[in-house]
């Protein structure tokens, strides 16, 4: 019969959002490691309300985890001011209340802290309990140890008695005279790391990489998706972190396998060589020659496809083993080195971002502000491998957020960053500086020491290749995507922009079909992310500009171009049915007035995408966005079609418009006098857009207490409109 996990409740106080963040990981690691834990964030809005919730918890949970901070020892104490920090203050006095009954024995509540400085503010009739640190590993364990009950010592069976006779004693353990004997040496086997009471009989896992840090939620999908299916595959861009977090995953579950075996994945021939090692490691009758090494070269080696058969039986025939096979890019190739039968866990690190049924695929993404901050801090060796973000300096933690957003929080970045800023002394500041002139040398550049993957800057380039071989369209709609803006590029953009994208992609983004299969192929190496349901791309800055870096000046000015013209095409006219379009395309016509900017142009039609942008800005309120978009608009208008041009007129309106609504009429009035003088010589004195200057001239003067001045425009433009009505 299997036991139901513990429950345990967690209480805490929302100190900050880095706090409860903190917690969250806490409980979320917690369920990944058998424990019911449970959090208010978990409960949207319960139906009993707080207090009888938090109260349920209490009373239900098998043990109570008190995260102390200095808040909530305030709280708990019952010393917060009025009205703050009830529900904190309610846990404190239910938990107070039980330690009184149960004679000061307790065996439920245990104190918790995130830092060593926290430890203060544990209140007196906890001291005498043990409290638990969760800042490292090893604190961690300490406490799965006390909520699982679990035994930190395994105790060994007692014997049979030895046979005693004087001439066996000196034999039964004997050391050299220079080598005395431990007396505390066990005679058990060790367990390695993280196990309890449990050895892992055979492993080739790598070595654990101190320096890794948080992916808490991802671990703890791996392990659902483990327990659930068998099999797991972690995806994602390459240098965000695959391989690391398998290996992490496996040390940190290392206790929960008898064998663990890694091999690379990246071509049938490294998957073959992989499992003849496994083989040797078996000691399997297959893998008992030394030509057996040497096969492996050949790809129809009949001896090499015996050997995997028969690691292949292996697996269907024992239990509790973990398989990874890493950079399984090739995903149906790898299938057929797959074991079947469920009697342990595969798990693969794919840049593939669609893997069908092989296994259910757990997404790993860039790491976050402070995650990513913590990380490039202790690579930089600024705070110790196991200290927590608040060691560092606030400026320091302040600058290395401005460098983790630089790089978009891609680990491999950081992780080049940080040997950076360790090899040179340049410091955060200095190598922030540097990044903004100097971005592509330093994302090409990897340092002095060896490493294991290669820098940024060419980490993506054979997938380019690959991809280029593959579908030509598909490379080049990656060269579109790479003078957007990263975060949410619409798909419409290519469908309605078609006719701007070229002769390879043009047809393609026109045809939908043809567009999934090119997004199919560039989704193989996640190197864009697609939502099905709102139709957006995403491209990592990082991806965008390695591929920059790959093209001449020329044709980062035709892509550059074509992406103002497409996004044009794409963006509707500004009206209130089309506002939610508007809005979805808005930040591309930012990036948009970026490029026109950076390359100089000065095509009407980038003038009506800043004009159009302009306009949804102004109508929605948002008057300070608007104003440089008008101005570069009317600009570019001025300079390709001529100061007398209608759209010119139109730009002169709009922008005096603008300056009317904040009030600026000094600088609203001469350009809605200009705006009517062109109207008048252009379309005739007749035309409605005449009367419409009229109207807009007359308000503003109004505004200035200029009413004789209106008065006479006013009624010419209603004149007008007369004989149009």
């Amino acid at each position: 019969m299997v036991s139901e996990p513990p429950k345990v409740f967690i209480s805490y106080s929302h100190d900050s959002e880095l706090h409860s963040k903190r917690v969250l990981a806490l409980a979320n690691q917690l369920r990944g490691h058998g424990i019911e834990a449970r959090i208010d964030q978990y409960v949207g809005d319960p139906d009993e309300g707080w207090p009888m919730w938090m109260r349920n918890q209490v009373l239900e949970a098998n043990r109570v985890l008190l995260v102390f901070t200095e808040n909530y020892a305030r709280r708990f104490l019952g010393k917060e001011e009025e009205g703050r920090g009830l529900g904190v203050t309610f846990e404190g006095v239910v938990a107070t209340q039980a330690l009184y009954e149960s004679g000061a024995r307790n065996a439920k509540f245990r104190p918790v802290v995130f830092t060593e400085e926290d430890e203060k503010f544990i209140p007196p009739e906890l001291r005498r309990f043990n409290r638990y640190r969760v800042d490292t590993q090893d604190h961690y364990q300490n406490l799965l140890w006390w909520l699982h009950e679990a035994p930190r010592i395994l105790i060994p069976p007692v014997g049979q008695k030895p046979d005693l006779s004087p001439e066996l004693a000196p034999e039964l353990f004997p050391s050299k005279p220079d080598e005395p004997r431990d007396p505390t040496a066990s005679l058990f086997p060790k367990c390695p790391p993280g196990a309890v009471g449990r050895e892992v009989a055979l492993s080739n896992l790598p070595d654990w990489n101190r320096l890794f840090t948080g992916r808490e939620p991802v671990l703890a999908q791996l392990q659902e998706a483990l327990a659930a299916q068998g099999r797991a595959a972690l995806s994602g861009l390459g240098g965000i972190g695959k391989t690391q977090t398998a290996v992490q995953y496996a040390h940190w579950h290392f206790n929960e396998y008898v064998y663990i075996f890694w091999t690379t994945a990246h071509s049938r021939e490294a998957i073959a060589s992989g499992y003849v090692k496994i083989a040797g490691l078996l000691k399997l009758p297959e893998a008992d020659s030394q030509d057996q090494m040497l096969a492996v070269e050949d790809d129809d080696s009949q001896d090499q496809m015996l050997t995997v058969e028969a690691v292949k039986r292996w697996f269907i025939c024992h239990q509790g083993w973990l398989l990874i096979l890493d950079n399984a890019d090739d995903l149906a190739m790898t299938r057929e080195f797959i074991p079947s039968g469920k009697n342990g866990h595969v798990l693969l690190t794919s840049r593939a971002a669609a893997v069908g049924r092989i296994a259910r695929r757990v997404e790993i993404r860039e790491m976050g502000t402070e995650e990513g901050a913590l990380f490039l801090l202790r690579r930089a060796k600024y705070i110790a491998e196991d200290a927590p973000l608040a060691a560092a300096a606030e400026v320091d933690q302040e600058m290395a957020k401005k460098i983790v957003t630089q790089l978009d929080g891609l680990p491999l970045a950081l992780d080049q960053a940080g040997a950076y800023i360790e090899e040179t002394g340049c410091g955060l500041s200095g190598y922030l500086e540097l990044y903004r002139s100097h971005a592509l040398e330093l994302l090409r550049h990897r340092g002095a020491l060896p490493s294991d993957h290669p820098p940024v800057g060419t980490t993506w380039v054979l997938s380019f290749k690959k991809i280029e071989k593959a579908n030509t369209a598909a490379a080049e709609l990656l060269r579109f995507c790479a003078f957007l803006d990263p975060d949410g590029i619409p798909e419409e953009v290519f469908s309605k922009g078609a006719l701007e994208l070229g002769p390879v992609l043009g047809p393609v983004g026109s045809d939908a079909f043809a567009l999934n299969r090119s997004i199919s192929e560039i989704l193989k190496y996640s190197l864009l992310r697609r939502d099905p349901k709102t139709r957006i791309l995403e491209i990592h800055r990082l991806v965008q500009a390695a591929l920059k870096d790959g093209m001449d000046e020329a044709t980062q000015r035709l892509w550059a171009e074509r992406a103002v013209r497409a996004v044009n095409r794409a963006f509707p006219s500004v009206k209130f049915s089309n506002w939610a379009v508007c809005e979805r395309l808005l930040p591309q016509a930012h990036a948009c007035a970026e490029l026109i900017n950076q390359w100089g142009f000065e095509f009407p039609e980038g003038a009506r995408l800043l004009h159009r942008a302009g306009l949804y800005l102004y109508e929605r309120g948002r008057y300070t966005d608007a104003e440089p978009l008008y101005q570069r608009a009317l600009a570019i208008r001025e300079m390709a079609l001529g100061p007398e041009h209608p759209d010119v007129a139109n730009s002169l309106n709009n922008l005096a418009r603008l300056y009317n609504k904040q009030g600026q009429y000094a600088k609203a009035e001469p350009l809605f006098e200009r705006a009517l003088k062109i109207r008048k010589k252009v379309l005739g004195s007749e035309h409605p857009d005449v009367a419409t200057s009229l109207k807009n001239y007359a308000l503003c003067l109004r505004a200035m207490d200029r009413s004789q001045e209106a008065e006479p425009l006013e009624a010419r433009a209603r004149a007008i409109r007369g004989k149009h009505a």
